[in-house]
């Protein structure tokens, strides 16, 4: 009938070959290793005895250097949040940490891994990954040719012995200076590329549960005071003050306005911290990484400033006035048509937020601009988000956050 006996055995599955982290790096396997064993020699013979004996400080001499010519590098190393004075950036913490790394870094490669190809892929495909984290503060890839330059040019003021090492070791650090900078360009980009449009999701149920808890308690707590308290009578409209027997009014009339009093305090103490600063950095700022804090901060305070204003103009002042009009005895149908007409207001201050953000934020602008494109028939066909901008959707639990 056409069967083949066979044995089970060879009807097992077989187990798919384990792919190494290593083996499956991207476009960072084109650089080609151009390292002669020769080259190999010259350097592990004069790294140490030569090279950092005769300089021990060479690569914070090469970081200060390179800052020297691009001033640039300053606020990409600080991540523009501080500014260490022109006179003692060499005393700086981070740029000494940072010149620790790399000559810990190239000790390894040289000393440690005697240069073997497949040991310096494997430590230096990292690398590219490591440096996107300055991407946002302005890191280029061109920075790597200063660094790279002012290396060689300190490393070309010492004493070799014989002369002759001194040329063959410079050609050989600038192939393997030139091979590690081109496999961190490659994965740089490469790390640029896939984390363009990757969607991170960020559990936030805890932090949704514990911002709807104030309402909750405070929700729970008037209904069951409303309902243990009843009255039988009529109301305009199903709105709080209406809503609650005239007894629990009072109670949701003075809890709302001695919370407004604490929002009102803390705020306008934050706007004044917030001012403070400002004026503190303008004072004393000196480099473009300050002035960054100043615009970041001023941009702060606007938004402070105006919901604070939105917030005394509506929700405070409707809670007060509403307090005043029963202490002055106002008639009660009068101060019903008033606190039913109040509800306007007080949707404005439940969504100021989004108002304040509207006209602070040209991200915000161009995120709502989107999303009204994406309802017009004529745009229904196209891209609705913008490439350039990042697109935060909040859903009910989890945040996804593009950075396209």
């Amino acid at each position: 009938m056409g069967c083949i006996l066979t044995r089970f055995k060879s009807l097992r599955k077989r187990k798919p070959p384990i792919k190494s982290g290593y083996k499956s790096m991207r476009k960072s396997r084109t650089v080609t290793f151009n390292l002669k064993q020769e080259d190999k020699d010259i350097l592990i013979k004069h790294w140490e005895p030569t090279i950092l004996t005769q300089e021990p400080d060479l690569f914070l001499k090469t970081m200060m250097a390179s800052i020297k010519d691009s001033p640039k590098l300053l606020d990409i190393i600080s991540r523009k949040t501080f500014d260490p004075s022109s006179e003692h950036i060499a005393e700086w913490p981070k740029l000494q940490q940072m010149a620790i790394g790399n000559c810990a870094f190239f000790s390894k490669q040289i000393v440690t891994n005697r240069l073997d190809e497949g040991l310096v892929r494997k430590d230096s495909e990292v690398l590219g990954a490591i440096h996107i984290e300055y991407c946002a503060y302005g890191f280029k890839p061109t920075f790597l040719d200063i660094w790279q330059a002012n290396m060689i040019s300190i490393i070309q003021q010492c004493d070799f012995h014989p002369q002759i090492d001194k040329v063959n070791f410079v050609r050989a650090f600038s192939e393997l200076s030139n091979f590690l900078c081109t496999l961190m360009v490659v994965e740089y980009e490469d790390s640029m590329q896939s984390k363009k449009g990757r969607y991170v999701k960020i559990h936030n149920s805890g932090y949704l549960t514990l911002c709807c808890m104030p309402g909750l308690v405070s929700a729970t707590f008037f209904i069951t005071l409303g309902i243990l308290r009843m009255e039988d009578m009529p109301i305009m409209a199903c709105i709080p003050p209406l809503a609650y027997p005239l007894s629990v009014t009072y109670i949701w009339i003075t809890a709302n306005i001695s919370f407004d009093t604490l929002t009102l305090i803390f705020s306008i103490a934050a706007l004044i911290l917030v001012v403070l600063r400002k004026h503190q950095l303008k004072s004393s700022a000196r480099h473009s990484s300050q002035r960054y804090i100043i615009a970041r901060q001023k941009r702060l305070s606007k938004s402070c400033a105006v919901m604070l204003a939105v917030f005394l103009v509506v929700t405070f002042s409707q809670h007060f006035g509403m307090n005043m009009m029963r202490k002055l005895g106002v008639e009660r149908n009068l101060m019903e048509t008033v606190e039913t007409l109040a509800i306007v207001p007080t949707m404005i201050a439940y969504s100021q937020s989004f108002y304040v953000y509207f006209w602070s934020s040209r991200l915000y602008r161009n995120a709502f601009k989107e999303q009204i494109r994406c309802f017009l028939p004529q745009f229904a066909k196209l891209n609705c988000l913008d490439t350039k901008m990042t697109a935060v959707v909040s859903l009910s639990n989890s945040r996804y956050r593009a950075d396209c």
